[in-house]
């Protein structure tokens, strides 16, 4: 009978996993304010889980209560994607106004 599972077995192809940040502990608290001021809006928590994809009460409830090592980086992001909460690197953009701007600050 052949095996169901596949994996990977290409180091040239990233997993699925590495498109997740590592998250620091103190984005962790940031998400963790968001998620609470994201809860803050619904009745109750249960609410707030299930208007979250792939998120559970009982997430939400670790999270809170700072038990965070038990998460996963993937659900860290998952949750903090979902309640608005951005940790990646800025990307500037060079705007007239971006431009003016840099070089009035060097002259200051």
């Amino acid at each position: 009978m052949p095996n169901k599972l596949s994996y990977n077995t290409n180091p040239q192809t990233p997993s699925v996993t590495s498109k997740f940040r590592y998250m620091t502990n103190e984005q962790k608290k940031q998400v963790q304010d968001a998620l609470m001021r994201y809860v803050g809006k619904f009745d109750t928590q249960s609410g707030a889980a299930a208007s979250l994809d792939g998120v559970s009460n009982a997430t939400i409830s670790h999270i809170k209560n700072n038990n965070w090592d038990i998460l996963s980086d993937r659900m860290w992001n998952n949750i903090a994607r979902q309640v608005g909460f951005y940790c990646g690197d800025w990307q500037t953009a060079d705007t007239n106004a971006y431009l003016l701007l840099r070089i009035l600050f060097s002259d200051a």
